[in-house]
């Protein structure tokens, strides 16, 4: 089918990634030649930036957006927080700045979370949301390109891949190869990839034996690439956790396979953000002012935050109490400095609660119980999500076909892994289960395993299916039909609203393998076919209409031309593709071996 075009195209010199978070975005690039054949020692090129946006110590940049009156991105990144909070601050109409809005894609669903929209900024609606999705990508492929452009590559020597979380339904990953593609990226499937983002950090920990930190303080090597060995990825982002699980089916090379089951949810650190801006600032300095800060006094705001992200990143010092679980010591109070402008907001009253409780004027402090009851929040329903993966691992049988699972490890990523206490939860947790690891460029795993992933899309080979998929379909009427359900069509009894299976939930999927049905339309002279596409967690389901089965979208084809005749008695073929990043579909003439592709269209994109 098309997807073989993925792997190979004369005209691509470059592969190259953009990894799109709720927190920080970045590109990486690397060049198709012979010297970076070897994946261990291949040579990726990033960018570099600093919190003034210019070179400097990171490799992502700030996802942050300034939006103009008309909703447009004018600005992205720690530039962009620069111009709102230093030269706008909110006061000038007509400008806006929105973060976290990766996360408001489900804007319909009103699970805005971490989303922050100021000024004329607008993240309530999927139109508004995609707008700032594209513009935002618009930036980092123009930046990318200028990178690129200066060793000499021009656009159309790119291969391009796009990170999406592996909890995204595919509606989700629809939505965000249009907004690529709005953005200028390529539209062909062979130039444009999208791959999951704990995938691509599967792909770096296999690659990183030497730089796999290992939190028990073993330090032998860690031979991740030999047969069997199975890694569990948990991908700690801004906005999402992602947890899923690999087998390595060969030695001394990537050849991945899908395990275990995709899991994961809405627990990004930036939830603790979220719950630092409305909840603890609230509590201290009182509603009506939290609520004033954002946009009347961004700067002072950002200062406030900088402290609680470098606490909630930090090693916090932990104990045990007389129970063995492990708590916050008494020491790992967290103390903000306020500003002079939001302290003068406050009544003296007020003022004087908070310096009995500090210590000192200008300064808010909450006691290590208070934070460990935020982070807790948080990192408890993570540690279920873990527990859940681990669960499903161990119920998985070997697929490298020894018949021997040598290592199992847990590889942290994403920048909430830089997190101290999660790390002594996870260990406290699991660390007589499976080894846990982590890269020394975990913030960019995911990264770096999307550069790789776009230079050879060969290291993946089977992926899981994640429900029960398939079509509604006329089909021969049966007795189990019951007569209700029997309909005359051309002098034969059928049966309508039928669950045609395609494959079932939990399925292997090999990358390549199409689920295949012969098909010939209930209707002769069709110039083309539309089915309606369902999903189920059901495994056998026999009607669409059975209360799990939920409609995603539908699937269209052509009809080849001979099979539009009233007296053909031939099917042709009809392939759906579950193995890859994506769906893809396509008809297959029996007689003549011609290939139509199709469309798999899904109802956000209606």
């Amino acid at each position: 089918m098309a997807q073989d075009s993925t792997r190979t195209s004369d005209k691509v010199k470059v592969a190259a990634a953009v990894d799109f978070g709720t927190y920080g975005t970045g590109f990486a690039w690397s060049v198709i030649e012979w010297k970076n054949e070897n994946p261990e020692s291949r040579e990726i090129r990033y960018p570099r930036y600093s919190s003034a946006g210019g070179l400097g110590g990171t490799s992502k940049n700030f996802s942050a957006v300034l939006t103009t009156s008309d909703g447009e991105v004018a600005e992205w990144g720690h530039t962009a927080r620069e111009r709102w909070q230093r030269h706008i601050s909110g006061r000038d109409a007509g400008w806006g700045y929105a973060t976290g809005y990766k996360m408001a894609l489900r804007a319909d669903t009103g699970e805005l979370g971490v989303a922050q929209a100021s000024g004329r900024a607008d993240v309530s609606s999927i139109d508004a949301v995609r707008t700032l999705v594209v513009g935002i990508l618009s930036m980092v492929r123009i930046a990318a390109e200028r990178d690129m452009a200066a060793s000499g590559y021009l656009p159309d020597e790119v291969r391009w891949c796009l990170t999406v979380p592996a909890i995204w339904d595919e509606e989700d990953k629809q939505f965000m190869r249009d907004a690529a593609v709005r953005a200028g990226f390529p539209a062909e499937d062979d130039r444009m990839l999208l791959v999951i983002e704990p995938e691509a950090a599967a792909i770096t920990g296999f690659l990183g034996l030497g730089t796999l930190i290992d939190g028990s303080g073993r330090t032998d090597q860690v031979p991740l690439t030999k047969a069997g060995t199975r890694l569990m990825v948990v991908d700690c982002g801004g906005g999402t956790i992602d947890l899923t699980a690999y087998e390595s089916l060969r030695d001394d090379q990537i050849r991945l396979v899908e395990i275990g089951k995709v899991c994961g949810g809405r627990l990004g650190s930036e939830f603790l953000n979220h719950v630092f801006r409305t909840e603890l600032l609230a509590d201290r300095l009182g509603a009506d002012i939290a609520s004033r800060l954002a946009d009347e006094y961004p700067e002072e705001l950002q200062r406030m935050d900088d402290q609680w992200e470098r606490y909630k990143l930090g090693d916090i010092l932990t104990v045990r109490d007389s129970d063995g679980k492990l708590r916050f010591d008494e020491s790992a109070r967290v103390s903000v400095d306020v500003p002079g402008e939001i302290w003068e907001l406050l009544t003296e009253e007020r003022r004087k609660e908070l310096e009995a409780v500090s210590g000192r004027r200008y300064r808010l402090t909450y006691s290590a119980a208070e934070a460990q009851k935020v982070f807790d929040r948080l990192i408890d329903p993570i540690l279920d999500r873990v527990e859940e993966q681990l669960t499903a691992m161990e119920a998985t049988p070997a697929m490298a076909g020894d018949g021997g699972v040598p290592y199992e490890c847990m590889l942290l990523v994403g920048g909430f892994s830089s997190s101290g206490y999660l790390r002594d939860r996870v260990h406290e947790r699991f660390g007589g289960r499976i080894r846990v690891l982590r890269p020394a460029n975990h913030e960019y795993a995911v990264l770096e395993g999307a550069v790789h992933y776009a230079y050879n899309p060969d290291m993946m080979v089977s992926r899981r299916a994640r429900y029960t998929y398939g079509v509604e379909m006329i089909m021969p009427w049966e007795e189990a039909d019951g007569p209700e359900r029997c309909e005359d069509i051309y002098g034969e009894p059928k049966c309508k609203k039928r669950f045609r299976l395609l494959v079932t939930r939990g399925q292997p999927i090999e990358m390549d393998e199409g689920a295949e049905m012969g098909f010939r339309p209930a209707y002769r002279n069709a110039r083309n076919v539309h089915l309606d596409f369902y999903r189920t967690m059901a495994k056998q389901p026999r009607y669409v209409t059975e209360k799990e089965c939920e409609r995603i979208g539908s699937i269209a084809v052509d009809v080849p031309v001979q099979h539009r005749k009233k007296s053909n008695e031939y099917d042709f073929t009809l392939r759906v593709y579950f193995g890859g990043t994506e769906i893809k579909v396509e008809a297959v003439d029996d007689l003549t071996g011609q290939v139509t592709p199709g469309t798999v269209t899904f109802h956000r994109m209606h």
